[in-house]
């Protein structure tokens, strides 16, 4: 009976430990996989200068990691706020759609076939 329990004790012991390993694993992959992906969140900004400041500080509340702000021709004062909120939050990048275009083409990994 005692060897019974012993070897019961010497699986979960097993298990756990592998369980154990596994996590650390999958725990290992996940950080480098954050690390090699740039995550951002993107806003368009036409015209929209009476929520403007609002949104941005609200992002700023959840402490967004990276924000880009695309101006997609606005005519009011929404790109005076926007330029004012980036110049005082790091976080906040202004860029043009052709210039987003660009910055998509050079950091997101693109998988090329052979036709």
């Amino acid at each position: 009976m005692q060897l019974f329990i012993i070897i019961i004790l010497c699986f979960f012991a097993l298990y756990g430990a592998i369980q154990m390993f596994m996590g650390m694993l999958k725990s290992y992959r996940r950080s480098n996989l954050e690390k090699t992906l740039f995550w951002h969140t993107l806003v368009c900004v036409k015209d929209n200068e009476e929520i403007l400041e609002g949104l941005l500080r609200s992002y700023a509340y959840d402490e967004c990691e990276n924000l880009v702000i695309l101006d997609a021709g606005s005519t009011d004062d929404s790109m005076v706020i926007a330029k004012r909120f980036a110049n005082d939050n790091a976080f906040v990048h202004i860029m043009q759609p052709e210039e987003y275009i660009d910055f998509l083409l050079t950091h997101l990994p693109v998988k090329r076939e052979k036709i």
